[in-house]
């Protein structure tokens, strides 16, 4: 049973690392970082981006490991699925990236604006109901992030009514400077 279970654990790693796979046969191994931070090769970001918009044609040949990307326990996966989904504004995953942002990951930030983009209404509906009991231990990333989303767009927030201290406010402003980063980039992209 214990062999038969790690098979199982290998055989996820190895269909979840598939896509990085795809970004390297494609000679773009290294640019899936990029959308991290939104730093850009010397080709620039419409060339870096291309990649991704290549990348979904693959993806669209398997639409459930794309949402498995989400779901996954790698914010990597979690970053590529995400700016392949920004990049042609597809709109299908709306419940894997719910899923995602509700586990405070690392790159919840960049799925927060994803999710408010690609599914405004959702979005508003889920922040208005966002209550103190949701917010779990280490998520101030997760709450600077809403804070900034719910302003973008004007959509009432009521944050945790415990103050924040001093070790959080660093995730607290992690999580406001990416959210405010991408939504600057990504929304005119898709409103293009």
């Amino acid at each position: 049973m214990l062999e038969r279970s790690a098979e199982n654990i290998t055989f996820a790693m190895l269909d979840q690392n598939r896509v990085f796979t795809w970004l390297e046969s494609a000679g773009a191994g290294g640019y899936y970082l990029n959308p991290l931070n939104l730093v850009w090769s010397e080709n620039g970001v419409d060339s870096d981006l291309e990649h991704f918009r290549n990348l979904t044609v693959r993806l669209y040949e398997d639409p459930s490991y794309w949402g498995r990307l989400f779901r996954s326990s790698g914010w990597r996966e979690q970053l590529i699925a995400t700016t392949c989904a920004l990049v042609i504004g597809e709109k299908k995953f709306h419940d894997d990236i719910h899923h995602a942002i509700l586990q405070h990951t690392f790159v919840v930030p960049q799925l927060l604006v994803a999710f408010a983009l690609l599914h405004e209404d959702a979005a508003r509906v889920w922040i208005s109901s966002v209550s103190d009991v949701d917010w779990e231990s280490g998520s101030w990333k997760t709450i600077g992030a809403v804070e900034v989303i719910s302003g973008y767009l004007e959509q009432p927030f009521r944050g945790p009514s415990e103050p924040i201290d001093q070790f959080d406010i660093e995730a607290y402003s992690t999580g406001r400077g990416a959210a405010t980063k991408h939504w600057q980039f990504w929304q005119p992209r898709l409103q293009g």
